[in-house]
């Protein structure tokens, strides 16, 4: 973790919060790929992922052995959200899909009790299971910030360290400050507002219905060639690029082979 900028904040008021920068290191299979920013104005936030890759190879961490992919574009992954929902977008095969989802409420949260120092701060390590997706969080209630990256928000404090264990997806606090980028916020904020957006139902069809066709049209291509491919149940393959697995999509996925 880098410099964390505090100014002269007093940790006893949330009021010294209600605008407030966050920058985030963004890794993916441990390697470092971008910045995420999270900007908090009063009761609303936008978080955005710094991704300048472009979909397809990504050449820059791939391996003779190992390939990885990316399904991005000029904007990339951004969610608004407000303290009872937010709206989603991500760049998936050449689509954009924006949809809205409530406060998790229902999400399974688990307090280890484990403790450890990150930087200047004392964290705590807390799990979260939703949407398909488990989290490893360490926090520190030391700055009592209720929004977090990748709309994990409802929080006791500040997310320093999150995990999506689910695809190996890293987020580490690099930097605070208490300003905003109000120019970008109001952007970005817009722009979200602007967008008809799918309700979560309909982004589970919709997104269920790309990726099992994109598997199809992969075992067609296949089958073409006279190869064989194998996948395996987690299907991480296709979920990799999610913030929000749809409801039956794995099963669905599971029910397609070569």
């Amino acid at each position: 973790m880098k410099t964390i900028f505090l100014s002269v904040f007093s940790f006893l008021s949330f009021a010294l919060f209600a605008q407030t920068q966050i920058t985030y290191d963004y890794f993916e299979n441990d390697m470092s790929i971008c910045t995420a920013i999270l900007l908090i104005q009063n009761n609303e936030s936008i978080f955005k992922l710094n991704d300048l890759r472009t979909s397809g190879l990504d050449e820059k961490h791939s391996t003779d052995d190992v390939f990885h992919f990316a399904q991005n574009d000029e904007i990339s992954k951004v969610i608004y959200s407000t303290e009872k929902s937010s709206i989603v977008r991500i760049p998936l095969y050449g689509n954009e899909i924006i949809y809205q989802v409530g406060l998790d409420v229902d999400g399974a949260y688990k307090f280890t009790g484990k403790h450890k120092k990150i930087g200047d701060f004392d964290c705590e390590q807390l799990i979260h299971k939703a949407y398909g997706k488990e989290y490893d969080i360490w926090f520190t209630t030391e700055v009592p910030l209720n929004f977090g990256p990748i709309k994990l928000n409802n929080n006791p404090g500040l997310l320093v360290e999150v995990t999506d264990v689910t695809i190996n997806r890293k987020y580490i606090l690099n930097k605070i400050e208490n300003k905003v980028d109000i120019v970008l916020f109001n952007k970005l904020k817009d722009y979200m507002l602007s967008k008809k957006y799918l309700m979560k139902e309909e982004y589970d069809k919709k997104v269920t219905e790309i990726l099992t066709n994109k598997k199809r049209a992969k075992i067609a291509k296949m089958n073409e060639n006279g190869a064989t491919i194998t996948f395996p149940t987690h299907e991480k393959s296709s979920t990799a690029f999610l913030i929000d697995i749809p409801e039956g999509l794995i099963p669905a996925l599971n029910k397609i082979s070569q």
